[in-house]
Formats: C-alpha cells, sequence, structure tokens
C-alpha cells in the first residue's frame, strides 16, 4: 500500500471515528435521581440554606438525620411532578426508575449515592405544629456545593402545593436554562394530543405528552386533537421564565360522536346538571378527607412500631414501664386518628355518591 493510500485509510478511520462519538453524545443521557428526605430540626435545617453546604457535608448530616412521617410523602410529591424531564441542551434527561425496594437514593451512602446519576435531589424538612419547612438542594456528580436550592414552608394541610411550587427551580437546573413549564388538562376528558401549528424556530419550545416546555419568547398556537371531541385551539404568548402554568382547555364533544364513560371525578365537567355545585364541594372534601387518612398512615406506623419496640426492651428489662405506658398510649393516639380519618373519608364518599345521582 502506498504512503498516500495509508494515509487516507487513517483519515477515513478517523472521521468514523468522529461520527461514532457525535452520535454516542446525541444519544447519551442526563440522570437523575431523588433522595428519601431526612428530618432535622428547625435550627439544624437553616444551616443548609449556604451556598457552601458541599455533598459531603450533606452526606454527613444525612448520616445523623432520621427518617421521618414525610421522608416519602416529599420525594413522592416531586417524583410525580418532575415527569416529563426537559432536555439538558443536547442531552437527553431521564428520571431513576423507582424500585420496591429502593424507591429513593439514600444520601447516607455519600459518593455512592450518585452511582449511575448525574445529578440528584436531595433534601432535608422539618415538622413542627403542623408547619412543614423543607429546603431541598441540587447537586450534580462534578461538583461539590449545590448547583441551586429551594426553600419551601407550608402547612401539612396545603402539602400538595409543593408539587407546583418547587417545579420550575428544578425544572430550571435541569434544563441548564431558563424554561418555562405550562402542563395543559383537558377537559371533560383527558388524554388529549397535542401539537404546534405552524413552524416555531428550533428550540424554542418542545412538547412532551401533555408537557410544554417554552425556552424563548414568542407566540405559539397549540391545537390539542382527542377522539369524540372538535379540536382545542389555545396560544402562549407569555414568556415567563422559571415559571409553571396550569392550563385547562375545555373541549367540546363533537357533533353525534359517542363519549367514553366519565369517572366520578370528571362527572361535574362531562355533565351540567343544578347540583353541580354541590358535587365540587362534596368532591373536595372527600379528596381532602382522604388526604389527611393517607398522611396518618406513616405516623400510625412508627408509633406502633415505636410501641412494639418498647414492648420488647420492656419484657427483657431494658424499658421502664411508664416509657412502655407512654408508648402505647400514643400508638393508640395514632391508630384513632387514622381510623377516624377513614371514617370521615367513607362518610364524604356517600355524600359524593349522593350528589352525583
Amino acid at each position: 500500500m502506498t504512503a498516500a493510500g495509508l494515509l487516507c485509510l487513517l483519515l477515513g478511520f478517523s472521521a468514523q471515528n468522529l461520527l461514532a462519538q457525535d452520535k454516542s453524545q446525541d444519544t447519551s443521557q442526563w440522570i437523575l435521581g431523588i433522595t428519601q428526605f431526612l428530618e432535622v430540626l428547625p435550627e439544624t435545617l437553616a444551616e443548609t440554606a449556604s451556598p457552601e453546604f458541599g455533598f459531603a457535608k450533606a452526606a454527613e448530616l444525612a448520616g445523623k438525620s432520621t427518617d421521618g412521617a414525610l421522608s416519602v410523602t416529599l420525594p413522592s410529591l416531586l417524583f410525580s411532578a418532575l415527569k416529563p424531564l426537559p432536555d439538558r441542551l443536547s442531552m437527553k434527561t431521564a428520571l431513576r426508575t423507582r424500585t420496591a425496594d429502593a424507591p429513593f437514593v439514600d444520601a447516607r451512602k455519600g459518593k455512592e449515592a450518585f452511582a449511575g446519576l448525574n445529578g440528584l435531589i436531595l433534601g432535608f424538612y422539618s415538622f413542627k405544629d403542623e408547619i412543614v419547612e423543607c429546603r431541598i438542594l441540587f447537586y450534580e456528580n462534578e461538583s461539590e456545593n449545590p448547583q441551586g436550592t429551594f426553600f419551601y414552608k407550608g402547612t401539612i394541610s396545603t402539602l400538595e402545593n409543593l408539587r407546583a411550587a418547587a417545579l420550575p427551580a428544578m425544572m430550571r437546573w435541569v434544563a441548564a436554562r431558563e424554561v418555562s413549564v405550562v402542563d395543559i388538562v383537558t377537559k371533560p376528558a383527558s388524554g388529549a394530543a397535542l401539537s404546534v401549528q405552524g413552524t416555531p424556530s428550533e428550540g424554542s419550545i418542545a412538547l412532551d405528552g401533555t408537557r410544554i416546555f417554552v425556552y424563548e419568547k414568542g407566540n405559539y398556537p397549540i391545537v390539542a386533537r382527542q377522539s369524540g371531541f372538535e379540536d382545542g385551539f389555545f396560544e402562549i404568548a407569555d414568556f415567563n421564565p422559571d415559571s409553571y402554568t396550569p392550563i385547562v382547555v375545555d373541549m367540546k364533544p363533537a357533533v353525534g360522536a359517542t363519549l367514553p364513560e366519565a369517572s366520578i371525578i370528571n362527572a361535574a365537567d362531562r355533565l351540567k346538571w343544578a347540583e353541580k355545585s354541590s358535587f365540587l364541594k362534596a368532591e373536595k372534601g372527600f379528596s381532602s378527607a382522604l388526604g389527611r387518612f393517607v398522611l396518618s398512615l406513616p405516623l400510625s406506623a412508627i408509633a406502633i412500631g415505636t410501641f412494639y419496640s418498647f414492648y420488647e426492651a420492656y419484657s427483657r428489662g431494658a424499658a421502664t414501664q411508664t416509657a412502655l405506658y407512654v408508648s402505647g398510649a400514643a400508638a393508640a393516639v395514632s391508630v384513632s386518628l387514622s381510623l377516624g380519618f377513614i371514617i370521615d373519608s367513607a362518610v364524604r364518599l356517600v355524600d359524593v355518591l349522593h350528589v352525583s345521582r
């Protein structure tokens, strides 16, 4: 082979390698994980506000902290809000899959918590007198200090608000750029397919299911299509960086179309009866009662577990009779509250069924 032929072969091989590298970069993913949130004292939570509260300090604090009643509830709320995720510049993103054995990452493992992850949402919270304070920290595998934080304060009864409140900060960090997030809810039935009319500039807007990511200012006409309904049209014209907006689109039934059966939750939107306001009031009461019951379950489980621990310790002579009685009383109160909440939920469900007839 001549020198010229060998040179051409080497150049061709190098070009193929470069193309292969570019292709692997295009298909690479930025994987995000969420830790179980750990309960700390309010004064300890204040220490996490420092921009130099590095991951090593966070892991050390996690090792000294305990699982609390909301340790799983809080990250579960964020997990449901994060899907789907925006792209991170040119990379696709993905949320770490939850499993029954390990639903969330354990921050107490230190750097091992980053195994298979590029980013990690780590949280601490305090819970006192019905007030929940929560610090959410955003860490990346390559850096020690947090790349962003978010602080939330609210009551236990309004904990559902955490999702919408924290979503803009989390999406801004994941996308590594300004982004406005819009979630579309179609009524009376969900599941419409969205599309952008016209040809917006590349990278200015992205659609993923019923979530829209807006990256640049502009007028974006959106059409929602759903079987059995006329097309729904709306426009996104205001670009508010690092914001979250839910939009409700009322879909009109197509002439002669047979609509699918409505669930009890969507019945108020599908039917226009005289008792609609009563139904909405009853349904809201049922949802609130059910939420109180769900939140009480972890507290009851912890109280029962504490009682059994003291019972075993008492049987070995390692705990006093007073401690056993106190733990038993606490368990009884917790279980009674849970029973009361589930009875209240049942009563309110009967009200919903009665009004919807």
